[in-house]
């Protein structure tokens, strides 16, 4: 007898957030928000961010997506990353210290995948300067 399995095109890593994300959604009373998409696929990411204004303490970090599951993972992983960090934490962050957050929490991206990754980091800096 023939059972139907779920199969996984994604690393298990990857896989887990892509069907279960944590931080997908919108953030109640954003105080920032930003979004960026990739002319590689044609997907977007958009974060929006609850920030406490006497603190700097990003209170909530949320997501939306139609991306892959390599996008979606990385928006939940940095989403993850995100709470609780102060915006000082984050201050002058270069792209290799923003990669290592992705790669510590799921693993390395495949080279044709990087353009996920860059879409989140975008998307989050345009969400910071929204702050600002």
């Amino acid at each position: 007898m023939c059972q139907n399995l779920p199969v996984s095109f994604y690393p298990p890593a990857i896989n887990e957030r892509f069907r279960s994300p944590a931080h997908a959604g919108i953030a109640a009373d954003a105080s920032a928000v930003g979004t960026s998409a990739s002319f590689v696929c044609g997907s977007f990411v958009a974060f929006s961010l609850r920030i406490c204004e006497s603190s700097g303490l990003i209170e909530e970090a949320r997501f939306q997506t139609n991306g892959c599951g390599y996008m979606t993972a990385a928006a939940d992983a940095m989403a993850t990353w995100l709470g609780k960090l102060t915006l000082s934490d984050l201050h002058g962050l270069s792209e290799t210290e923003l990669t290592s957050v992705i790669t510590v929490r799921l693993c390395e991206l495949p080279p044709a995948r990087q353009h996920c990754a860059t879409v989140v980091f975008e998307a989050l800096r345009i969400a910071m300067s929204d702050y600002r």
